[in-house]
């Protein structure tokens, strides 16, 4: 089979698009990514509990978790689709509605307030945040997410942040918000 023949090849388990041949395996008429293939070596290993991908996750959740999954194993690190996870998380938990993909300045809003949501991956160092201090928002939700996939997230105004300071962006760590957040409503 001329693997560049074809137009768009998926992990017939996941989904997950399969860019090249390095992705994945052929086998009896079906493209199954690595992504998958690791994920049910680490079940039956007993290194991976089924149970990760969690039933409140939604599917497309849980399909963006193993996309990440595949990026990293990869080489793609951090992958860029941890942005997406921490929206549909904000979303979900805190009822914002998501602006469309790339939509400049926030990413959502929540009743009249404009949302800037971060993320904060499990392979980053040091769990701080990047703001633009000029940025078009009111509210910025950051979400921590830990190496076994677990969600906490918190909500923070704008004008409880310390936006004083020289250049163009604000670097916050996790527990400073955790002490200007408060409940909105």
């Amino acid at each position: 089979m001329d693997f560049v023949s074809e137009p768009f090849m998926q992990c017939a388990m996941t989904g997950i698009p399969i860019r090249d041949s390095d992705d994945g395996i052929y086998d009896d008429g079906e493209w199954i990514s690595w992504a998958y293939i690791n994920r049910q070596i680490a079940i039956q290993e007993g290194e991976l509990v089924e149970e990760d991908f969690r039933e409140e996750y939604s599917p497309e959740m849980q399909w963006l978790l193993m996309e990440v999954e595949h990026d990293e194993a990869n080489g793609i690190i951090p992958s860029p689709k941890w942005g997406r996870v921490g929206e549909i998380y904000v979303a979900k938990r805190f009822g914002v509605i998501l602006s469309r993909e790339h939509a400049q300045g926030h990413d959502g809003r929540l009743g009249n307030d404009l949302v800037e949501i971060k993320t904060l991956t499990p392979l980053k160092h040091r769990p701080v945040v990047r703001v633009k201090r000029k940025g078009n928002f009111s509210i910025l939700a950051v979400v921590r997410v830990n190496e076994d996939h677990e969600f906490d997230a918190l909500l923070v105004r704008r004008d409880r942040l310390p936006m004083a300071g020289e250049g163009d962006y604000l670097y916050i760590d996790w527990n400073t918000l955790c002490g200007l957040a408060e409940p909105i409503e």
